[in-house]
């Protein structure tokens, strides 16, 4: 019994496990310390220092052994903006947004595919209209 009686105690008290966390992260990249007394200025300001201590450390040659990281873009951040708008959390809607972009390039038709078509001549795809749908066909399955 005196479990959940010390449960629901702790129930009543207010926790502050993220000012921790953040203190903690502040602490180990000898950013300054978090304090409960802080404004939501300062707090926020605190984060974003935070933040971008670990994207200079990722983005770092010396750190990351030269990779390069995908760099926002208008189109991601509108992408990450509807998705929020939506109902996504913020960080899984920056996730999608990166594996979009990420997707493989565009794959356009080849030399070969060229003289295939310039083979056909007197064939179904010696017209516009066959030609045309022949190679969306073509594009389609090398795109999706």
């Amino acid at each position: 019994m005196s479990r959940l009686l010390h449960a629901a105690a702790q129930a009543r008290q207010p926790t502050y496990g993220w000012l921790i966390a953040c203190d903690d992260a502040r602490v180990t990249a000898h950013l300054g310390v978090a304090e409960l007394s802080h404004s939501y200025e300062y707090a926020r300001k605190a984060l974003n220092e935070l933040i971008d201590w670990h994207i200079a450390v990722a983005t770092d040659p010396a750190v990351n052994g030269g990779q390069t990281a995908l760099e926002p873009t208008p189109w991601r951040e509108m992408v990450v903006a509807t998705l929020v708008r939506e109902g996504i959390n913020k960080h899984r809607a920056r996730e999608l947004a990166d594996h979009f972009a990420a997707q493989r390039p565009w794959v356009g038709l080849t030399e070969k595919d060229w003289e295939y078509v310039k083979d056909s001549k007197g064939t179904s795809l010696d017209t516009f209209d066959h030609g045309a749908a022949w190679a969306a066909d073509q594009l389609m399955k090398r795109n999706t």
